[in-house]
C-alpha cells in the first residue's frame, strides 16, 4: 500500500509542511502583537495562540524565553484542562445516556437480533419489541408523542455506509392504509437492535403487531444516488489514479456527497471526464449483483475497501458488470457495501457533479446529484435564473431613472430587448442575463462618471479659498460624497491650486469623513497631511492616517466651523 501511495504521500507530507509553516507564520505575527503590549505573556494568551493558531506552546516558551519574557505555564495547564472539560461535557450530552438505554434494552431482549428484510422488501407485518421515549423504555406513546421503537424484524434501513436511515410509516395490523406513526430516521445504535424514531399519530404500544412500510419514493431515490456513489468512485480512481482513497460519504434522497483522498483541486477537465465516465456506466445499463461471499474473495478478486473497515467472515459484495458472477473480473467496479441499490445502473437516468471542494488536508470532496433529484435541481435553478432576470430589470429601471436624475437627459430605452424573464425559453433567459449584468457593470461605470462630474461642479461653485500663515488652504464640505471621490476631486483641486492644502469633507448617516492633500513643495517645508487628519479625527472622536502628502479620517459628524478651525490650526502652527 505505501509503495502504491508513494506520490500521495509524498504530496501530503508536502502539503502538510506548507501549511505547518503557515500556521508557524500565522502565529508569530499575533505573538509579537501581544509581546509588544506587556513585558508578560500569560497562560491565556498562550492557550490562545495554541487553540486558535495552532500555534506549539513549546515554541512559544523557546521564543518567550529567547526575548527574556516570562510565560505563565500553570494558567495556560489551567486554560487548557478549562477546554478539554468543556469538550467533555458537551460530549455527555450528546448520547451518554441514550446509548446506555440501549445497551440496556439489548440485555432485556437476550438472543434477540432485529432481522432485517429491506434488501427483498419495503413492506413486511411485524411486532413492537420495545418502546422508547426519552432514552426509557415505556408500554405506550400516545398520539402526539415523539420516541423510538424497536421492531423484531423490518424493511427500514437503518443508517450506515454513509446511507441515510429509511423514512415511512407503521400501519395498523388489520388496515395496511391506517397510519399508527411516522418513521422520521431509522439507525442501528447496537448491534443486536434497529431504532425506528417516530411520532406517534394513534397509540402505539409494546408488543403490538403493525405493518412497517418505507417511503418508496426516497427509498427509490437513495438508491440512485448509492448505486451513483460506487460508479463515482470508480471513476475518480480511472481518472485521478488507483490511489484514491473514499474517505467518508453521505447518501441521501436528494443528493449524494463523496470524500476522498487527493492532494489538490481537480481541474475542470478531470471533473468533465470523471461525469462522463459515470454517465456512459448509466447509459450504458449494466447490471447491479449484490451477493454476500466469503472474506477471502475481498483479495482475490481484488475489491475496493474502507481502509480498517472490519467486514465480518462474509460480508456483501457490490458487483456492477454485464456478465455479473460468472466473471467478476469482467465488471465496472466491485465495491463492500451494506446500502440498498438499483438492480441496473440505467434506473440512475442521469448524474451531474454540482461541486468540487477541500474538506481537510489531503481530503476533498464531490457533491452530485442523480436522477429525479438532477431534475429538481435544474427546475430550481432555472427559477432562480428567471428571478435573477426579473430582478435585474428592476436595477436596470433604477440605473437609468439615477442617470436621467443625475445628467438632466432621458436615456435611451434598451430594455425592450430583453426577453420576458417568466415565459421566454430558458436559454434565451440566461443569455440576457449575461448580457444584462455586463450592461449593468456600464451603468454603475457610468453613474460613477456622473456623480464625480457633479460633485466637482459643486466644488467649483462651493469652493472655499482662505490663506493661512502664507499658506493657501481650499476647503470644501459635500453631502454623501465617498472616500474615492474626495480624493479625486482633491488631486483635481491640488493641481489648479499649484500649490496649497486641500480639505474636503462629506456627511452621511451622522458621519463626516475627510480628505486632506498637501501639494510636494509644501510637504517638503514640514506641512503634514497625517498630522492634520489626526489634530481633525481628535475633534470628532474619530481615526484618520496616511502619508504626509495625502491622508483621510472619520467619525461622528462635528461642527464643520469647528473642524476647518482645526485644519487652520495645523497650518498656524
Amino acid at each position: 500500500e505505501l509503495a502504491k501511495a508513494r506520490t500521495e504521500i509524498q504530496d501530503t507530507l508536502r502539503a502538510e509542511e506548507e501549511r505547518f509553516l503557515a500556521t508557524l507564520e500565522n502565529g508569530e505575527r499575533r505573538l509579537e502583537e501581544l509581546l509588544s503590549k506587556g513585558a508578560a505573556l500569560t497562560g491565556e494568551q498562550a492557550f490562545q495562540l495554541y487553540e486558535t493558531f495552532g500555534f506549539p506552546f513549546e515554541l512559544t516558551q523557546e521564543i518567550c524565553r529567547k526575548r527574556g519574557v516570562a510565560v505563565d505555564a500553570e494558567s495556560f495547564r489551567t486554560a487548557q484542562e478549562g477546554a478539554a472539560e468543556t469538550a467533555r461535557a458537551g460530549w455527555k450530552g450528546s448520547g451518554e445516556t441514550s446509548q446506555a438505554a440501549y445497551e440496556k434494552v439489548a440485555a432485556e431482549l437476550p438472543g434477540f437480533k432485529a432481522e432485517f428484510h429491506g434488501y427483498q422488501k419495503i413492506s413486511i407485518k411485524t411486532q413492537v419489541a420495545r418502546l422508547l421515549k426519552d432514552g426509557h423504555a415505556v408500554q405506550t406513546l400516545a398520539p402526539g408523542d415523539e420516541g423510538e421503537v424497536v421492531l423484531r424484524s423490518t424493511p427500514f434501513y437503518p443508517e450506515g455506509g454513509g446511507q441515510v436511515g429509511d423514512q415511512g410509516r407503521l400501519c395498523d395490523d388489520v388496515d395496511p392504509e391506517k397510519t399508527i406513526a411516522e418513521v422520521k430516521d431509522t439507525q442501528r445504535p447496537h448491534p443486536n437492535l434497529i431504532v425506528h424514531s417516530v411520532r406517534a399519530l394513534k397509540t402505539l404500544r409494546a408488543d403490538m403487531p403493525l405493518w412497517a412500510k418505507v417511503d418508496p419514493e426516497k427509498r427509490r431515490t437513495t438508491a440512485y444516488h448509492h448505486t451513483a456513489t460506487h460508479l463515482l468512485n470508480e471513476a475518480l480512481r480511472r481518472v485521478l489514479g488507483a490511489g484514491v482513497r473514499q474517505a467518508g460519504s453521505l447518501v441521501a434522497p436528494d443528493r449524494l456527497r463523496f470524500d476522498f483522498t487527493h492532494p489538490k483541486p481537480m481541474t475542470q477537465e478531470e471533473l468533465a471526464k470523471v461525469e462522463a465516465i459515470v454517465n456512459e456506466a448509466i447509459q450504458s445499463d449494466i447490471p447491479v449483483h449484490p451477493e454476500e461471499r466469503p472474506a477471502a474473495d475481498i483479495a482475490a478478486l481484488g475489491a475496493t475497501t474502507l481502509l480498517g473497515e472490519n467486514y465480518g467472515a462474509k460480508p456483501r459484495f457490490l458487483l456492477i458488470g454485464k456478465t455479473g458472477w460468472k466473471d467478476p473480473q469482467d465488471r465496472f467496479s466491485l465495491e463492500l457495501c451494506g446500502g440498498t441499490h438499483v438492480s441496473r445502473t440505467g434506473e440512475i437516468q442521469s448524474f451531474k457533479i454540482v461541486k468540487e471542494t477541500s474538506v481537510a488536508a489531503g481530503i476533498r470532496r464531490i457533491e452530485a446529484v442523480a436522477g429525479p433529484a438532477l431534475e429538481q435541481l435544474e427546475r430550481q435553478q432555472e427559477d432562480k435564473d428567471r428571478q435573477a432576470l426579473k430582478d435585474g430589470l428592476q436595477r436596470y429601471i433604477e440605473l437609468t431613472s439615477l442617470i436621467q436624475t443625475l445628467s438632466g437627459k432621458p436615456y435611451k430605452d434598451v430594455i425592450q430587448k430583453f426577453p420576458d424573464a417568466a415565459s421566454a425559453p430558458i436559454t434565451d433567459v440566461r443569455r440576457a442575463l449575461g448580457g444584462l449584468r455586463e450592461l449593468e457593470k456600464i451603468l454603475k461605470s457610468e453613474i460613477g462618471g456622473l456623480k464625480e462630474a457633479k460633485l466637482a461642479h459643486e466644488a467649483k461653485m462651493g469652493q472655499v479659498l482662505l490663506e493661512v500663515g502664507g499658506v493657501k488652504l481650499s476647503v470644501q464640505k459635500f453631502e454623501s460624497a465617498e472616500a474615492q471621490t474626495l480624493r479625486t476631486i482633491s488631486d483635481q483641486v491640488k493641481r489648479e491650486m499649484g500649490t496649497g492644502v486641500v480639505f474636503l469633507g462629506a456627511t452621511a448617516e451622522n458621519r463626516l469623513s475627510f480628505v486632506v492633500s498637501v501639494t510636494q513643495d509644501l510637504v517638503e517645508k514640514g506641512v503634514d497631511a497625517s498630522a492634520i487628519a489626526r489634530q481633525v479625527a481628535a475633534i470628532q472622536k474619530g481615526k484618520a492616517g496616511g502619508r504626509k502628502d495625502f491622508a483621510q479620517g472619520g467619525g461622528p459628524d462635528a461642527d464643520w466651523e469647528t473642524v476647518v478651525n482645526a485644519v487652520k490650526g495645523s497650518l498656524r502652527g
